[in-house]
Protein backbone atom coordinates (compact mmCIF):
# COMPACT_ATOMS: atom_id res chain seq x y z
CA UNK A 1 0.00 0.00 0.00
CA UNK A 2 1.36 3.43 -0.87
CA UNK A 3 2.00 6.14 1.65
CA UNK A 4 -1.26 8.12 2.21
CA UNK A 5 0.34 11.51 2.91
CA UNK A 6 3.57 13.29 3.79
CA UNK A 7 4.16 16.40 5.85
CA UNK A 8 6.40 19.06 4.27
CA UNK A 9 9.38 19.81 6.49
CA UNK A 10 13.12 20.09 5.92
CA UNK A 11 13.51 16.66 7.52
CA UNK A 12 10.97 15.05 5.15
CA UNK A 13 12.10 16.80 1.96
CA UNK A 14 13.51 13.57 0.43
CA UNK A 15 10.21 11.76 1.15
CA UNK A 16 8.24 14.65 -0.36
CA UNK A 17 10.37 14.49 -3.52
CA UNK A 18 9.54 10.78 -3.88
CA UNK A 19 5.87 11.18 -2.95
CA UNK A 20 5.20 13.97 -5.48
CA UNK A 21 6.75 12.84 -8.78
CA UNK A 22 7.32 14.92 -11.88
CA UNK A 23 5.37 16.37 -13.67
CA UNK A 24 3.33 17.21 -10.53
CA UNK A 25 6.50 18.29 -8.67
CA UNK A 26 7.21 21.69 -10.21
CA UNK A 27 9.89 23.10 -7.90
CA UNK A 28 10.93 23.77 -4.34
CA UNK A 29 10.77 27.40 -3.21
CA UNK A 30 11.23 29.66 -0.22
CA UNK A 31 8.08 31.53 0.76
CA UNK A 32 7.57 35.08 2.00
CA UNK A 33 5.40 35.91 5.03
CA UNK A 34 2.28 35.90 2.83
CA UNK A 35 3.00 32.43 1.43
CA UNK A 36 4.17 33.53 -2.02
CA UNK A 37 7.43 32.28 -3.58
CA UNK A 38 10.43 34.55 -3.05
CA UNK A 39 12.61 35.48 -6.03
CA UNK A 40 15.80 33.36 -6.09
CA UNK A 41 18.01 36.31 -5.13
CA UNK A 42 16.24 36.50 -1.73
CA UNK A 43 16.70 32.83 -0.82
CA UNK A 44 18.43 32.12 2.46
CA UNK A 45 19.25 28.48 3.16
CA UNK A 46 18.91 29.16 6.91
CA UNK A 47 15.31 30.18 6.30
CA UNK A 48 12.55 27.80 7.37
CA UNK A 49 9.99 29.08 4.87
CA UNK A 50 10.23 25.95 2.73
CA UNK A 51 7.60 25.50 0.04
CA UNK A 52 6.74 23.28 -2.90
CA UNK A 53 4.83 24.17 -6.04
CA UNK A 54 2.63 21.30 -7.25
CA UNK A 55 0.97 21.35 -10.68
CA UNK A 56 -2.03 19.03 -10.73
CA UNK A 57 -2.30 17.32 -14.10
CA UNK A 58 -6.03 16.56 -14.27
CA UNK A 59 -7.52 19.67 -12.64
CA UNK A 60 -4.71 22.01 -13.79
CA UNK A 61 -4.63 23.52 -10.27
CA UNK A 62 -1.37 25.01 -9.04
CA UNK A 63 -0.87 24.38 -5.32
CA UNK A 64 1.71 25.80 -2.94
CA UNK A 65 2.55 23.57 0.00
CA UNK A 66 4.33 25.30 2.86
CA UNK A 67 6.19 24.08 5.93
CA UNK A 68 4.19 21.69 8.10
CA UNK A 69 1.31 21.26 5.64
CA UNK A 70 0.27 17.78 4.55
CA UNK A 71 0.36 16.58 0.94
CA UNK A 72 -1.93 13.71 0.00
CA UNK A 73 -3.00 12.08 -3.24
CA UNK A 74 -6.59 12.36 -4.51
CA UNK A 75 -8.32 9.33 -6.02
CA UNK A 76 -7.83 10.83 -9.51
CA UNK A 77 -4.04 10.94 -9.04
CA UNK A 78 -3.76 14.67 -8.39
CA UNK A 79 -2.68 16.08 -5.03
CA UNK A 80 -4.20 18.14 -2.23
CA UNK A 81 -2.53 20.26 0.46
CA UNK A 82 -4.08 20.48 3.94
CA UNK A 83 -3.18 21.81 7.36
CA UNK A 84 -4.09 18.53 9.10
CA UNK A 85 -3.16 14.98 8.16
CA UNK A 86 -5.87 13.46 5.98
CA UNK A 87 -8.41 11.18 7.57
CA UNK A 88 -9.67 7.97 5.96
CA UNK A 89 -12.76 9.87 4.73
CA UNK A 90 -10.68 12.41 2.76
CA UNK A 91 -8.43 9.89 1.01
Amino acid sequence: MSQPAVQLTWATWPEVCEFVPRPWFDRGVFLDDDGFPKPNKYWDLRDDSIGLIIRNQKSKEVLIARANTWISRKPNGDFRVTLEPPSDETQ
